[in-house]
């Protein structure tokens, strides 16, 4: 074995290395621009989908694949397509559940007349527009669908959330009254949402392979807030009833359904698994608590001390004791200090709770992923530069006393610049990233992962000035390498100061030193060239034309038009010069020492790029199971572990 080959062989072995092994192998793969992005949008801030094409394009029969498609269909209003998916899962809580939520985001009510549901009240609710109310049958099969949960999860509060929606919507009152007795009495919340992101998580790790990036896990966490919002709104409904069933005199009736009412959301708040589900519960059990009766400003009640929360007559504390009603005053006055307790849920959780990992873990992963998508998008450039700059330095070559290479240096270079640039992107993104997002607890982790590993964050698209930025750092190091070894060849003193000043200055008579003028005309030259070719091109085709004419983008022909152009006038410019003694001999220098170091830079990043994947490798792994155990456990109990709740 040749010892100038020594270090190719280094880096073919760690290339061969990291696609023999599948974990190390995938990471590769996705480490440039991730495949398929879960979260990829369009234009217009759409999500594209492409993800879940790709997924059902490569395991059609895959059951999980399917759930995650369905989970997808979140704004569907297809009536028959919602029906068939209902039909297909079977008796599958979880798809029950993801039917019902597209389903019922398509169903409109136009039940607004009510003291809590009219913004205009006490005067007429706003003008109903057209079509504002879906057809009965639509509602209909929404409640059949919605019951039928209620039978495969019988303590299951959530599905019956959905049935009072139906109910109350369609003002089958009396109907949901029964139903709002019976829910009352149960005890467990799943709106599968739990269920849903364990299963994102799998059919990531099916499309991607295993192990996820902190930024793919994140990217699998959703949150549903549509079911929420109609679970205020039924709130907002059954104390509706409860105001009317006070104003006439119904008292025992009114009571009874706001005390299921509070007991019914207790459940929502305590037994959610995500943060969102336990404060909307909060939120419910507190319109229960104020809105027994037409108060205008019933909402700076919850601003007061609890004292004279009781003691207002306007709640549900105060009219239980008007009537005599002790086992819901009992009830109230336990509830009421739990619910201010529970209230600093949000600010219990942090970051890395939601992730299972401390937050080391976390940047570090993401520093490697980082550091992976720089070299993998260097190294087109470096290898095409590389082999270029070889190949003219072997035809150029001869036996003058100049350095061999520059491979020391290029390697030097590449431990160096990489780390560099990772610093210097890391400062950019926290630069970038909203202030809010770092002082403050976001809702969900959907929030906090945006901000750092969303598609549209800088930790996710790779910046284009890593594509050629390396090589020509590389190159330009290479040249002034050049230049310090011409000067100190006729015995100049060298400080750093000087090195710097008189990099570009202009050679002397009899003297070998490296001129940067040439530089200066080259790229003058190479300009009037470009500018040549694009008009001629031009000329000859329809810009607009150019995709179906090539099949290239305007871009991407722009790009290797400006290299052909270039190295046209590369090569003619290195033929003129052959034969001038004083530009050959900076030509051969300039060549050795470029070649030399694009070759260290490739072996330098293919080894760090080796030891990156590798040395984190179990860490990746650890993450990934820590984030699915974090999810199994849910926001809700980490909280309550934390504030003893």
């Amino acid at each position: 074995m040749k010892r100038r080959f020594r270090p190719i062989y280094l880096a073919a072995l760690c290339w061969i290395l990291i696609a023999l092994f599948p974990s190390t192998r995938n990471q590769m793969i996705r480490a440039g621009n991730a495949p398929f992005s879960p979260t990829a949008v369009d234009a217009d801030g759409f999500t594209t989908g492409v993800f879940e094409r790709e997924a059902m394009r490569r395991f059609p029969d895959d059951r999980r694949v399917q759930l995650d498609a369905l989970a997808r269909e979140n704004n569907n209003t297809s009536t028959r397509k919602m029906e068939a998916a209902a039909r297909k899962f079977g008796d599958d809580a979880t798809a029950i559940s993801l039917v019902l939520r597209a389903y019922g985001n398509g169903l409109k009510s136009d039940r607004n007349e009510g003291p809590l549901s009219n913004p205009n009240f006490p005067r007429a609710a706003p003008k109903k527009l057209p079509g504002g109310t879906s057809p009965r049958a639509e509602w209909d099969r929404f409640i059949s669908l919605a019951r039928r949960g209620q039978k495969l999860e019988p303590n299951n509060t959530f599905f019956d959330w959905q049935v009072l929606y139906g109910l109350f919507a369609t003002r089958r009152d009396d109907e949901a009254r029964a139903v709002l007795k019976l829910a009352a009495r149960k005890t467990d919340f799943d709106d599968h949402s739990q269920d849903v992101m364990l299963n994102r998580l799998a059919v990531m790790r099916l499309v991607y392979g295993a192990p996820l990036s902190p930024r793919e896990n994140a990217q699998s966490w959703q949150s549903f807030f549509s079911e929420f919002s109609k679970s205020r709104q039924t709130a907002r409904w059954i104390m509706e009833g409860v105001i009317a069933d006070r104003g006439a005199n119904r008292h025992g009736r009114a009571l009874d359904a706001a005390f299921d009412l509070t007991k019914l959301a207790r459940v929502m708040r305590r037994e959610s698994h995500f943060l969102i589900g336990s404060l909307v519960g909060t939120a419910i059990q507190t319109i229960a608590m104020r809105s027994v009766n037409v108060v205008p400003n019933r909402s700076t009640l919850s601003k007061v001390p609890l004292s004279k929360f009781i003691a207002s007559p306007n709640t549900l504390h105060a009219y239980a004791k008007s009537q005599n009603r002790a086992d819901i005053t009992r009830f109230l006055d336990r509830e009421s200090p739990e619910i201010n307790r529970w209230r600093k849920l949000p600010l219990a959780l942090i970051d890395k709770d939601r992730m299972g990992n401390s937050t080391f873990s976390t940047l570090a992963l993401t520093a490697a992923e980082r550091l992976r998508a720089f070299v993998l998008r260097a190294l087109p450039s470096i290898l095409i530069l590389g082999a270029i700059f070889t190949l003219l330095s072997r035809r150029f070559r001869d036996d003058s006393g100049a350095p061999v290479g520059g491979f020391w240096r290029g390697a030097w270079a590449g431990a160096v610049l990489l780390p560099l640039a990772l610093v210097f992107d890391a400062v950019v993104v926290w630069r970038g990233t909203s202030p809010d997002s770092l002082v403050t607890i976001p809702g969900s982790l959907e929030e906090w992962a945006e901000s750092y590993f969303g598609d549209n964050g800088l930790l996710v698209a790779t910046p284009t000035w890593i594509t050629v930025g390396f090589a020509l750092a590389t190159v330009l190091l290479a040249a002034h390498a050049a230049v310090i070894w011409q000067k100190r060849q006729i015995g100049e003193s060298l400080p750093l100061k000087t090195r710097f000043k008189t990099v570009f200055d202009a050679p002397e008579d009899g003297l070998m030193r490296f001129d940067f003028g040439w530089i200066l005309g080259l790229a003058v030259r190479c300009t009037m060239w470009i500018v040549l070719l694009g008009a001629l091109a031009a000329f000859c085709f329809n810009p607009e034309n150019m995709r179906d004419t090539f099949g290239f983008e305007i871009g991407n022909a722009g790009a290797a038009l400006m290299g052909f152009a270039f190295s046209i006038s590369l090569i003619l410019h290195l033929e003129a010069w052959r034969n001038k003694p004083r530009r050959r001999a900076t030509l051969r220098l300039g060549l050795r020492l470029i070649s030399g170091s694009l070759l260290g830079f490739f072996v330098a990043s293919s080894v760090l790029f080796a030891l990156v994947s590798f040395a984190l490798l179990p860490l990746a792994f650890r993450f990934e199971r820590n984030f699915q155990s974090a999810i199994e456990r849910g926001e809700v109990k980490i909280a309550r572990a934390k504030l003893g709740l």
